[in-house]
């Protein structure tokens, strides 16, 4: 009877501290989604920032170099449009727009010399193939958060305390971190450049 008691004292004792690292654990993983998307959002600042100073640095050239700044700045004006939006589904599509024709355009550049050697120019596509590699990173970290938020949602005991608590699992978008093969340090794009 006694050991009854004290069993049944330990359980009662229990319950409350186990939902409260639950609910712990969840309002952390929720607070590192958040924060991992702000970090993403900053890297993307920088990037639109470095290609507003990256256009005046590649003006004048001609033919594929032309198209793929235009079709640059077209990508970027879209993209800060959909950043307005909130949806992360839609900012996320077209930033991946404007780093596909962001490697599209040092793909021109790598065959164009007189765009390749301007001083301006190639000081900037440094920096963004920076950004570029801190993006992947940035994205690789908010999908893993991200991932690690809704399986702990659906995990029990974790899933009972996120439905008595309104912790609902977060849309993904179905975005993933790009791996490339290249040489460190370089964008080789696989694009095929019209003639």
């Amino acid at each position: 009877m006694v050991i009854t008691v004290w069993f049944g004292m330990l359980v009662v004792s229990l319950v409350p501290l186990l939902t409260a690292w639950h609910l712990n654990d969840l309002m952390g993983r929720r607070a590192r989604i958040t924060g991992d998307w702000t970090q993403l959002q900053e890297e993307l600042k920088r990037r639109h920032e470095l290609i507003r100073r990256l256009v005046p640095a590649a003006r004048g050239c001609d033919g594929d170099a032309n198209a793929a700044l235009r079709a640059l700045v077209r990508a970027r004006m879209a993209a800060v449009i959909d950043g307005c939006s909130g949806d992360g589904t839609r900012i996320l599509s077209a930033e991946d727009l404007v780093g596909s024709t962001l490697r599209t355009l040092f793909a021109v550049a790598d065959t164009n010399s007189g765009l390749r050697d301007r001083v301006g120019f190639s000081g900037l596509r440094q920096q963004l193939e920076v950004i570029e590699e801190k993006l992947e990173l940035s994205l690789g970290n908010y999908n893993t958060t991200l991932r690690d938020y809704n399986r702990a949602v659906h995990r029990f005991p974790s899933a009972l305390i996120a439905s008595s608590f309104g912790f609902g699992t977060v849309a993904h978008g179905g975005l993933q971190a790009r791996r490339r093969d290249r040489p460190a340090g370089r964008i080789r794009p696989g694009v095929q450049l019209l003639s």
